[in-house]
């Protein structure tokens, strides 16, 4: 709806924020395809893409997408301390970083 009345006002296209999160087939459709399409085109050049180049040097390539994975999930969790922070003014307790590292665990 948001973007609906942006494009009407400021004739600005928007990128879409999802693309049918219903119709995903697995979990790695749904986060990497599927939901919140905007952090996934930052995460997957800015921190995914590098990492595991890198690592492809140093590891073989097969299991070079793993530290990625859990790099860009551990990036995305400090990303969501943050956001929290800034609502709460509370320290952060670290459980939402760790609740994305455990599920990097199962996107890999």
């Amino acid at each position: 709806m948001v973007s609906n009345l942006v494009r009407a006002v400021s004739r600005v296209e928007l990128e879409p924020p999802f693309y049918q999160p219903y119709k995903t087939s697995s979990l790695q459709d749904f986060w990497g395809r599927r939901w919140n399409l905007m952090v996934n085109n930052i995460l997957r050049p800015t921190v995914y893409d590098p990492i595991r180049s890198v690592m492809a040097r140093h590891i073989p390539r097969k299991w070079a997408p793993l530290p990625a994975v859990l790099a860009t999930f551990f990036v995305s969790g400090l990303m969501h301390e943050l956001i929290f922070y800034q609502i709460t003014r509370e320290n952060p307790s670290w459980e939402v970083t760790l609740f994305f590292i455990a599920w990097s665990g199962f996107e890999s």
